[in-house]
């Protein structure tokens, strides 16, 4: 937690925010507690099926929701929270949500060998060459949420400030370009001392 002076009309008239520490004896205080929140529900499908080639094929699906109140803190881009005595205000779509997921597995078993059709019978090779097996994996997903920041100038005990959401951030993919890909007009700066209404995963 930092420190910042008030600015004026703030903090209810008092000249510094270091008495409305819950410990206004100490400056910056680390709390750590596992008093997080989080939902987790799916809906799994697969398909399996093999042939009498050797080929086999698995294809599994995930389509899900993580919801959670807060980001863990080992995690290199998690989003800070902005009203700690308040999780329950942060509750949304956690920063780590893949909502759908595809998974497909092929295995090709080579037909040389023991097992085989080729060289099945002939000593020592057939040893060497026998049960060997090919495979491949692919995975397709959607990608993690976007969190839109700002600089933190609530002037509080918290370590970050969201920005305000004024509109709907989402674009069709048709005037999507690389230069704005979502409606950028959705989201303002917050203002000083104010708590910002976007939530973690703003995109």
């Amino acid at each position: 937690t930092l420190f910042r002076s008030p600015t004026a009309n703030c903090c209810y008239g008092l000249k510094t925010a270091q008495s409305l520490r819950p410990y206004p004896q100490f400056l910056n205080v680390s709390y750590y507690v596992n008093g997080g929140a989080a939902n987790y529900n799916a809906l799994l499908a697969q398909l399996s099926h093999q042939w009498r080639n050797g080929i086999s094929l698995i294809a599994a699906y995930t389509y899900a929701k993580q919801m959670d109140d807060v980001d863990p803190a080992a995690r290199g881009d998690a989003v800070g929270i902005q009203n700690a005595y308040n999780l329950h205000a942060q509750w949304g779509t956690a920063m780590t949500d893949i909502p759908q997921r595809l998974s497909i597995t092929g295995v090709y078993a080579v037909p040389i060998g023991s097992g085989g059709k080729l060289l099945a019978t002939t000593p020592v090779v057939s040893q060497i060459l026998g049960h060997w097996r090919v495979s491949t994996v692919a995975s397709f997903q959607v990608g993690y949420p976007y969190n839109v920041s700002q600089a933190n100038t609530t002037g509080l005990f918290s370590s970050a400030q969201y920005v305000t959401k004024v509109g709907d951030p989402r674009i069709s993919r048709s005037s999507r370009t690389l230069d704005k890909w979502f409606n950028t007009g959705a989201f303002q700066i917050t203002p000083q001392d104010t708590l910002g209404n976007a939530p973690r995963a703003s995109l």
